[in-house]
């Protein structure tokens, strides 16, 4: 207890000194409740002869899953660390040992028959519980990589008798590499179920187990019901054998149709089967629109299903369907011209061929898109509204129907995101929010006043974004709304304003349903929570303080219905709306890091925040709270010491981008680095004055800074000046903001960027003794291992974000050329080569991202991209590249390294290609 007293003390910061003894607690409280069983199972056994033996078995079956169900539920509300869970499954398996050990002395000195087919029956409930017990531990240990211990527990739940020992013996085996012996123990499984739903080809080339019938033939039909076991078994064999390419096409095809077919109501299944035939589509030939009709509707099956896999199927699933429907308009569009008609596949075909299977394919999506439930296309609503231009007019209705369903569902939420698109400077997107619009007040007309506050509210915010950012205002630091925006204030004074929901993250993440969750659970599950718990918009402060940066943002305080205040920034002259599906994105990372174990220990994530586009000129973004810029912290730091900017002397020294790399790294070394000495390692001694909450920090920057260093490199993020980078003043952690510069679009600039990440020398020298070797080191490999591990998911949501960029970017002039008078064949040539530009290009990109994933070094020559480096490798790429400054030679140029000065930034940086800037400590204080 003493330990939680001084925990107490320290606030926020003292959960990990809480934690141990927390834990220490619960299991005092687990081990009274298994008691109590214990007790209560004996009341039982006094009373049977009183209440008779099958009302005694039926309240023994409640007591004892009861209290497993409780047990799973602290469970799942505990950490997944191994040094955390062991000891709590340890003691609930130890505690439960003890009862069934009392239970079975009992029974031997027991008379009554009674008593003794009760006491049983209660044994073998607990012996259960006991196997399940082994078959926990062991998942912990192997997961946790300590494959020695979970052999063991393996051998144990096989000795009780748990059904799913062999499938966890099949998962350790294959992951130390055994795959055959891991397969041949599927079999075995597979053999002891005696419910195979595979025909005889799918069996035996592995263990020539008996012919089983496939389900619907006469033979099947008079089994049992095959049990939840032999599922997971079945799909995990069909998964080894598509991994191990055991078997053709047809045949893995089948395991998993076969699977579908038994267990219609499993996602895994319908989702694996999707992803295969999706991969296989590119190479299918004559079979391209056969694949493409099981793909969307195994997609579709998989997300009715549940949200386990709903960031990989959701947005593959509306890209198939929108690419496709892309693909039928331009045929239809070229059928003028006579020559043969190519659909998807580049295979010759007629056009009444092409009719025909899109119509199948539509009616397909209007069974999917009515199965599934809205909140999960909320989760890509960013993809849809990017396309609500879309070629085809039936998938343009489709769309529009699809998104005033999930606006009737969620409207609090979703107006947001519509403003954008009703803002835009395209007459075709905002003839395309108009419609959205009326279906919606069609069909709910009490919808109508609110639309008309939300559109009022949002171009009221519009116009505060546009004040004082011409040069003539650049003196003004604060405004008043009532003076400078009165029709606002009017507005929100209405007594019958709509309750307008503040748009912070958190209230525009949707809750997920967790995997297999019961039926009752998903027809309750709100997945923004209860409306009254919504915080809405209450008043605003009528100040606003104007930031300082080009662009002129505004911070606005909102008012909350909870009492609280809200910072949100009305930034102008910029296109927000990468931003927010970068941040999207963000979150997905997010939970791939909480998923991880290794990830999940060190902490690593990224601070999302919500950004709202409200139209291509400008939006809003939630403040990032307790945080600081970059350049502020090392302003300060410099003031302090009596080293302020001086801007002319800097520029002085400056080199140019001409010079010989002679001259710049002299001006860089001699003169540039003896002005600025390292400082940034005192913003966390006055920050953090405790000594464990300042290591605390200090590991939370370079586990922050480990973590944007390698998901910057693979989306290619540019722009990292000093204001684009802050640091958390509560934790020390580092925050990015602005993702407007990423696909490697800092290399388009006039002196290109070639460095994917800053790390300065006063960041390394801010981590400690070890510098970059130490924490960043080690968190940069076990983020890049992950991203690595997690490509196929990742380059699922990288296709669609980085198309719909392109997509919208060019909506303004494709616009634009429509309505113009040219010739229908000319325009139709423009278009043509434009698209196929923008999908060259695409491709082009995205490719390079999948080779960075895939560990190959994408910024030299084309044999650098031949073969894949270890994590570590590429991690250490820099250090076996170029060394220390020291030993810079002029063959640096040849690798179109150079040295740039940007204006509004403090002093040089030198531009090297990727992962340079891991090995090199000896860089500026400043990022450009």
């Amino acid at each position: 207890m003493n330990n939680l007293a001084t925990a107490a003390l320290e606030g926020s910061r003292g959960y990990l000194r809480a934690c141990e003894p927390l834990v220490k607690l619960s299991l005092l409280t687990e081990v009274e409740g298994i008691i109590g069983l214990g007790d209560q199972l004996a009341k039982e056994i006094a009373a049977v002869n009183r209440h008779g033996l099958p009302t005694c078995r039926r309240n023994s079956d409640l007591l004892v899953g009861n209290m497993l169900s409780w047990l799973e539920a602290r469970l799942q509300q505990s950490g997944s660390a191994l040094h955390t869970l062991e000891p709590v499954l340890a003691i609930r398996h130890s505690t439960i040992q003890l009862i069934s050990a009392g239970l079975k002395e009992a029974a031997c000195a027991s008379r009554s028959a009674l008593c003794q087919q009760l006491r049983t029956h209660q044994i073998r409930l607990l012996d259960s519980a006991l196997a399940n017990s082994w078959l926990q531990r062991a998942k912990l240990a192997r997961r946790a990589g300590q494959f020695m211990a979970a052999y063991t527990c393996v051998l144990n739940a096989e000795r009780c008798g748990s059904p799913g020992a062999l499938t966890e013996r099949a998962k350790l085996l294959w992951q130390t590499g055994k795959r055959e012996a891991a397969l041949t123990c599927l079999d075995e499984g597979l053999r002891l179920t005696s419910a195979a739903p595979t025909s005889r080809r799918h069996v035996q080339p592995l263990a020539m187990p008996p012919p089983v019938s496939r389900p619907g033939t006469k033979e099947c039909s008079s089994k049992s019901p095959v049990s939840p076991c032999a599922q997971q078994t079945l799909l995990l064999r069909a998964r080894y054998c598509e991994e191990t390419s055991r078997f053709d096409f047809d045949t893995t095809r089948h395991l998993y149709s076969d699977i579908c077919e038994t267990f219609s109501g499993c996602e895994e299944a319908h989702f694996r089967l999707a992803h295969y035939v999706d991969e296989a589509r590119n190479s299918s030939g004559s079979q391209h629109d056969l694949l493409l009709k099981v793909a969307l509707e195994h997609y579709g099956k998989a997300l009715a299903c549940g949200s386990q896999f709903i960031y990989q199927s959701m947005p593959r699933f509306l890209t198939l369907w929108l690419d496709y429907g892309a693909e039928v308009a331009k045929t239809q569009k070229q059928s003028s011209i006579p020559s043969n008609i190519r659909c998807a596949g580049d295979h010759k075909s007629t056009a009444v061929d092409v009719a025909t299977t899109f119509d199948e394919v539509q009616n397909l999506m209007r069974q999917n898109l009515q199965k599934i439930p809205p909140y999960q296309f909320y989760t890509a609503l960013g993809q849809i509204l990017s396309r609500v231009c879309h070629e085809h007019p039936n998938i343009i209705k489709m769309l529009i129907d699809l998104i005033v369903r999930i606006f009737v569902a969620y409207p609090q939420q979703t107006i947001w995101f519509l403003m954008s698109l009703h803002n835009s400077t395209v007459t075709q997107r905002r003839e395309r929010a108009q419609q959205i619009f009326a279906s919606v007040m069609s069909l709910q007309n009490s919808l109508a006043q609110f639309l008309s506050d939300c559109i009022a509210f949002c171009a009221h915010l519009k116009t505060i974004c546009d004040l004082f950012v011409t040069p003539d205002n650049r003196d003004v630091k604060s405004f008043s709304i009532s003076q400078a925006a009165r029709p606002l204030t009017r507005l929100l004074e209405k007594c019958d304003f709509s309750q307008v929901l503040i748009p912070v993250h958190r209230q525009l993440v949707p809750a997920l349903l967790r995997p297999r969750a019961p039926q009752e659970e998903v027809r309750s599950h709100l997945p923004f929570g209860p409306s009254d718990r919504f915080v809405c918009l209450a008043r605003l402060e009528d100040k606003v303080e104007i930031l300082g940066s080009q662009t002129r943002p505004k911070k606005m305080i909102w008012i909350g219905s909870d009492g609280r205040r809200y910072v949100i920034v009305a930034k102008p002259n910029d296109d927000l709306r990468k931003d927010s599906r970068l941040m999207d994105m963000n979150s997905i990372i997010n939970k791939f890091l909480l998923k991880n174990p290794e990830t999940r220990h060190r902490a690593l994530q990224i601070r999302t925040y919500a950004v709202i586009p409200l139209s291509e000129n400008g939006g809003l973004i939630e403040w990032a709270c307790n945080t600081q810029p970059f350049r502020s912290i090392l302003t300060k730091l410099y003031a302090e010491i009596g080293r302020p900017f001086n801007w002319m002397k800097m520029n002085q020294n400056t080199p140019q981008l001409d010079d010989p790399l002679e001259v710049k790294r002299e001006k860089f070394v001699k003169k540039l680095l003896p002005m600025y000495p390292l400082v940034f390692h005192r913003w966390f001694l006055n920050g953090f004055p405790n000594p464990s909450v300042w290591y605390e920090a200090r590991e939370t920057f370079a586990r922050t800074c480990a973590v944007m260093s390698m998901v910057g490199y693979v989306l290619g993020l540019g722009d990292r000046h000093t204001e684009n980078i802050l640091f958390d003043c509560t934790t020390g952690g580092l925050v990015h903001v602005d993702f407007s510069c990423v696909f490697n679009n800092g290399l388009t600039l006039p002196w290109p960027e070639r460095v994917p990440f800053r790390l300065t020398r006063n960041l390394v020298h801010a981590m400690g003794p070890t510098g970059y070797e130490g924490t960043f080191r080690r968190c940069a490999e076990v983020t890049m291992r992950l991203l690595r591990r997690e490509i196929d998911p990742l380059m699922a949501v990288f296709r669609p974000i980085y198309f719909d960029a392109l997509v919208e970017q060019g909506g303004g002039s494709r616009a634009s050329d429509d309505s113009t008078s040219t010739r229908r064949s000319r325009r139709l040539g423009h278009e043509v080569a434009a698209i196929d530009k923008v999908s060259r290009a695409a491709m082009e990109k995205l490719t390079d991202m999948e080779d960075r994933l895939r560990g190959k070094i994408t910024e030299h020559d084309d044999f650098s991209k031949l073969l894949p480096m270890s994590v570590e490798g590429q991690v250490s790429h820099a250090k076996l590249a170029f060394g220390k400054l020291s030993r810079f030679k002029p063959s640096l140029n040849r690798r179109k390294g150079h040295w740039c000065f940007r204006a509004g930034c403090s002093v040089t940086d030198i531009k090297l290609p990727i992962f340079t800037v891991v090995k090199l400590c000896i860089l500026p204080v400043f990022l450009p």
